[in-house]
């Protein structure tokens, strides 16, 4: 099993009180050049400067005129200034380059929607229906703990730290609840197959054996 994370795991939190688009855009671009400049210090690549990745991150992306200038560059810094208006499509390319998602989380934020991260199962196919059951009942006694920790933060004094806590459990078991939902769902099309009605509920006792299941 791998979880792909559809978002950053830094919470919406830290850009809450910011008012305009291109001031997340400008941090979280500033954020990622200083990554791959670590980056390709600790792997002995030749350095670059902000500009010259702010110029492959724009033609990456489809900024400037295709030469070796700088104008791909200019133009990540017209949107991080606000200048140049970023449509949406071009600001989702350039989350998917840097691998960073604030801004789009904050956007769905003023909108008055709370993004969460999505799971995604792999190799649920190839799974035996034994294995996805026991899989649902460990996700449920996970959610279960998850809910007991909630429980007992709230009961704890209010402080930055609690609700911290709060927030990261929170979204643990929105995520264990969505994988129980996926294999739930893989279960019942499995039963709606001709043939198949009433075999998931008949299963033989269980061997003593290695079985393969989410990894």
């Amino acid at each position: 099993m791998s979880i792909l994370s559809v978002f950053s795991g830094v919470h919406v939190n830290r850009f809450s009180h910011f008012k305009n688009p291109h001031e997340i855009l400008d941090t979280v671009i500033d954020e990622w050049c200083d990554r791959e400049r670590e980056r390709r210090k600790q792997e002995g690549i030749p350095p670059l400067s902000k500009l010259e990745l702010k110029n492959e991150l724009g033609h990456a992306v489809g900024l400037g005129n295709g030469g070796d200038d700088n104008s791909a560059g200019k133009g990540i810094y017209r949107y991080c200034s606000g200048e140049t208006l970023i449509s949406i499509d071009k600001a989702l390319q350039i989350c998917h380059y840097i691998r960073n998602y604030e801004l789009i989380q904050w956007q769905g934020y003023q909108c008055g929607m709370l993004m969460t991260h999505r799971s995604v199962l792999d190799h649920i196919d190839e799974i035996e229906e034994e294995d996805m059951l026991d899989e649902i009942v460990k996700c449920l006694k996970d959610t279960t703990k998850f809910v007991e920790t909630l429980s007992s933060t709230y009961q704890q004094k209010a402080s930055f730290e609690a609700i911290r806590i709060i927030e990261d459990v929170f979204m643990k078991a929105i995520l264990q609840m969505e994988k129980t939902r996926l294999m739930l769902k893989k279960l019942v099309e499995r039963m709606l197959k001709p043939g198949t009605q009433g075999t998931l509920w008949c299963m033989p006792e269980k061997k003593n054996k290695k079985r393969g299941g989410l990894k």
